[in-house]
């Protein structure tokens, strides 16, 4: 793994783990704080005994851990779970079919938003957008592998100098450089450079 903060998997078994969307979420709430079952249950809106097995398998995985413990008045222990990573990225070659179809959707999300951006920037002709918008399955596919190769180069250093609201950009911005340089429909593209 290149760095500690950032979760890469080739194994099909983790990347349909990660990409399971209770686990997803499960996910998503560790990284705000540490929480109870009790507590992730209430927020998922699903029952405990479902909620352990998701945090079960989580724990199996080494994705997420107990940060502490504490005994409430009955004598019952709480468990506080808490998320080991601030990222989690699968390889997108070694997804199975169904889940290529899922990250290629959630890339295509961030596609529109980077197009959005443009657009409004008036730095690109519409014309030469909409173009490379109607290829957006194909950028998709390009960046979701750029994002893995970004994350896995990530030094050590990079990774600890951001905090977790910024280590995305930080990924998401290289990715996006990246793919600027290699694809052809965004080549296509007449985006000033300003670096």
């Amino acid at each position: 793994m290149a760095n500690a903060k950032i979760f890469l998997t080739e194994k099909p078994e983790e990347i349909e783990l990660i990409a399971d969307h209770f686990k997803k979420r499960i996910l998503e709430l560790l990284l705000k704080e540490p929480m109870t079952l009790t507590q992730i249950s209430k927020h998922m809106n699903i029952n405990k005994s479902n909620t352990l097995y998701h945090l079960k398998q989580l724990k199996n995985a080494g994705l997420i851990s107990v940060k502490k413990t504490e005994v409430e008045k009955h004598g019952i222990v709480q468990k506080f779970y808490q998320s080991n990573y601030l990222l989690f990225i699968p390889n997108y070659n070694k997804a199975t079919p169904l889940i290529k179809e899922q990250i290629k959707r959630d890339t295509q999300n961030i596609l529109i938003g980077f197009f959005v951006a443009l657009s409004t920037s008036k730095k690109v002709e519409s014309r030469e957008l909409e173009e490379a918008y109607q290829n957006r399955e194909k950028l998709a596919e390009e960046l979701a592998e750029e994002i893995y190769n970004v994350s896995e180069n990530l030094s050590e250093e990079e990774s600890n100098d951001s905090n977790k609201e910024i280590l995305p950009f930080k990924i998401y911005q290289k990715s996006f450089n990246e793919l600027a340089k290699n694809s052809k429909e965004l080549k296509k593209l007449s985006i000033e450079n300003e670096h």
